[in-house]
């Protein structure tokens, strides 16, 4: 049906067409976004036919014959598609020569290994995938670009050291004062406080089975340490899907936030950021704050999962590996300033190499072009 759509659509427009595509949310966000909406910004759109499609067919492959069809056009008529993470449907659906498909990964390279970096372990992708199939990907820059050549299975010259395209707007001023009235409307808790935000990432093989243990959280001491000092936004991963377990005797001091879309933003409010081994630690260290690592499964997740790096020698923070660590670090303002003060800059130079010569999607799609 692909090759039948093929050769209907494929020759209809004079006009290139450029699709926006995931398989993994039913909306667009992150770097899909930032390249979507520059291209508006820059009038592209009059030179270009854009078409979307966005399914959750990760989590819900039983999609309905008319999503599959439509789904199958677009791809059809397309001779760029951008993705924001692995598309099932290209692990076996074969894209000609003439349509490249580009892959804008959401993740700078953080410490859990992923793709191809997972090879032997549970969850790595067979020996032929949809990652095989990108003729391009970014990455933060040129140091981390093998991290990703890895994860996908392709050679190094395909990876693009454009930066993040949505380090633009987070970097945007303008955003960030807007971003932070809404969020202090939003969570009124949060004014005249300190903000701590717990942001692991999951545990689990995939979005399926994606969950986080909560009972090694002591929400009453955690609760007791933030006296009138500070309040705690949990925002846990996306495919998390069961909510944090806040006791209503707790919500004057807590919040559960998974709900809202952009983590990016809630690090204009936040003073100290706890997580594990998520990429998040880019974007914030932007923030010049410091972070506290809960890695209580370490030596576990190094051998199920494994590291791109050694994890306690490029953790920019305190690793803690158990939760009366973590509070005890809080208490006593042990958060390992200097080593942050150390890493700063060098996580600086991966999110923000490009940013000074302007728009990121901007260089980015030239760069696609040009090759």
């Amino acid at each position: 049906m692909y090759w039948k759509y093929r050769k209907k659509y494929k020759h209809k427009s004079k006009k290139p067409v450029v699709m926006f595509m995931s398989e993994q949310s039913t909306s667009i966000g992150t770097n899909l976004k930032a390249v979507k909406d520059r291209m508006f910004a820059r009038g592209m759109d009059k030179d270009y036919i854009i078409v979307e499609s966005y399914r959750s067919s990760v989590t819900n492959p039983r999609q309905g014959l008319k999503s599959w069809m439509d789904l199958l056009k677009k791809m059809a008529m397309s001779d760029f598609i951008f993705l924001d993470d692995h598309a099932p449907v290209l692990d076996w659906l074969i894209l000609d020569k003439d349509t490249t498909l580009i892959q804008l990964w959401h993740a700078g390279a953080g410490f859990k290994s992923s793709g191809y970096s997972r090879w032997g372990h549970i969850g790595c992708p067979a020996p032929y995938s949809c990652h095989r199939q990108y003729k391009y990907g970014i990455s933060g820059s040129k140091n981390i670009a093998h991290f990703f050549s890895e994860v996908w299975g392709i050679n190094d010259s395909q990876v693009l050291p454009t930066g993040m395209p949505r380090i633009d707007e987070f970097l945007d001023e303008d955003y960030r004062s807007k971003k932070t009235k809404e969020l202090y409307e939003k969570y009124p808790m949060c004014k005249d406080k300190k903000v701590i935000l717990f942001a692991p990432t999951y545990r689990g093989t995939n979005k399926a089975n994606a969950h986080y243990p909560y009972e090694l959280i002591d929400f009453k001491r955690l609760y007791e340490l933030c006296g009138d000092t500070y309040v705690v936004l949990f925002k846990m991963h996306p495919w998390v899907a069961s909510q944090v377990p806040i006791a209503e005797q707790y919500k004057d001091r807590f919040a559960d936030v998974g709900r809202y879309p952009n983590i990016n933003d809630l690090f204009y409010i936040t003073e100290l950021l706890i997580t594990d081994y998520s990429s998040n630690i880019f974007e914030y260290s932007l923030m010049k704050k410091p972070m506290l690592f809960f890695a209580f499964d370490e030596i576990q997740y190094s051998f199920s999962r494994g590291f791109h790096r050694a994890y306690e020698e490029s953790a920019p923070g305190k690793v803690c590996h158990t939760f009366e660590e973590v509070l005890q670090a809080i208490a006593e303002n042990d958060l390992s300033i200097r080593k942050w003060k150390n890493m700063w800059k060098s996580i600086l130079t991966i999110l923000t190499v490009m940013h000074r010569t302007g728009s990121l999607t901007g260089l980015y799609w030239g760069s696609c072009r040009s090759r």
